[in-house]
């Protein structure tokens, strides 16, 4: 299976944002601090599959 551009730099893009210490939200904040981050992932995970399906 071969990945195309888009989806590559969206990877990318989350990978570079969950390694980052700018967040959206503070991680100074409980739980809302981390529940940023895994949105994020999830997100970016969820558009790459959709678009691998398709």
């Amino acid at each position: 299976m071969r990945m195309n551009a888009a989806n590559l730099i969206t990877l990318a893009v989350v990978a570079v944002y969950l390694m980052l210490p700018v967040d959206l939200i503070s991680d100074v904040i409980p739980v809302v601090g981390q529940l940023d981050d895994t949105i994020v992932a999830v997100a970016g995970l969820v558009s790459t599959m959709a678009r691998l399906k398709s």
